[in-house]
């Protein structure tokens, strides 16, 4: 059986951006691919650089949403179910926005879709499709497969980053951020010995972390920092509650004396003093802001080459 895994290109001026290489590998995609059973045979499109083929012979189409990216999945899956393809719908948007989902969609994946995943795939071949599979509990983090690599099309982006994850979730609980919402206000770390095996697969030493918090667990990070040591890896992360404003941790800042080629801050604006997540909640802590975060980082001799604020 053969699968199509899609991530859509963003819409402007009505019409989807179309590049000769993209910057950012689209990690959901290969992140399924691998949760997939070995009977299937995967083609993956990134709409931002490939042209898709509408009328390959696909027994399914697997879409993933952001909301920057929903109209053009919604134009996407339209034009696969015209010419009687079975499409699939899943990540934030369609978790966040399920009913709207479904008016595109045959199916559509609601939260986290590893324990979910292989139940649609059986109940597709057997003729019973679902209209929704929701996620009713969260995956282990030593539950994740390696995602697929081998299907990256290297030559199609920019810089040869590779993307990997070292955890899900994030300990706050800010009122405008839907990580939360999708994830569930759960921290859930990877195994260190799992995410440096993805990292080895990736044969390459430039690694960008899909975390939306990479340090939120000090002692954890550390650890997994300290067993990348060996490879020289360049690490590009976007940390919110990071080692960078936590002087009283040095080992965590320790451990990330690997190259580092960026650090990220969480957003510190005047809605948020002194860089506090907003609203957090009972989780404690605040965000780090570039204010502290540099001069803490500089403090432990660490390169900074950027500042995303």
């Amino acid at each position: 059986m053969r699968m199509l895994l899609l991530n859509p290109a963003q819409m402007i001026n009505g019409r989807p951006l179309k590049v000769k290489k993209a910057f950012v590998i689209p990690y959901p995609v290969y992140m399924i691919a691998g949760q997939t059973p070995s009977e299937w045979t995967i083609d993956v499109a990134n709409d931002y650089t490939d042209d898709i083929n509408y009328d390959g012979d696909y027994d399914l189409v697997g879409i993933t949403l952001s909301t920057i990216h929903s109209v053009r999945g919604y134009q996407i899956a339209e034009e696969f179910r015209k010419r009687g393809k079975t499409v699939v719908m899943g990540g934030f948007h369609a978790t966040l926005f399920t009913d709207e989902a479904l008016q595109y969609a045959d199916a559509v994946v609601a939260g986290e879709a590893e324990y979910v995943w292989p139940q649609l795939l059986e109940d597709f071949k057997a003729g019973r499709l679902k209209k929704l599979y929701k996620a009713e509990k969260l995956p282990r983090p030593q539950d994740l497969a390696p995602p697929r690599y081998d299907l990256i099309n290297r030559k199609r982006y920019m810089v040869d980053v590779m993307p990997a994850e070292t955890s899900r979730g994030c300990p706050f609980a800010c009122n405008y951020c839907s990580v939360t919402e999708f994830y569930g206000q759960k921290y859930r770390v990877r195994p260190p010995r799992d995410v440096v095996r993805d990292v080895r697969s990736t044969k390459t030493r430039f690694i960008s972390f899909v975390d939306d918090n990479v340090a939120a667990n000090k002692a954890k990070a550390a650890e997994l920092f300290e067993e990348l040591i060996p490879g020289k890896d360049f690490l590009d992360e976007s940390g919110h509650d990071s080692p960078g404003g936590r002087r009283e941790t040095p080992r965590a800042l320790g451990a990330f004396r690997i190259p580092l080629r960026d650090r990220g801050f969480g957003n510190a604006g005047p809605h948020q003093p002194g860089g506090r997540a907003q609203d957090a909640g009972q989780s404690g802590g605040g965000v780090c802001g570039p204010r502290e975060g540099v001069p803490a980082v500089q403090h432990h001799g660490l390169r900074q080459l950027d500042v995303r604020l």
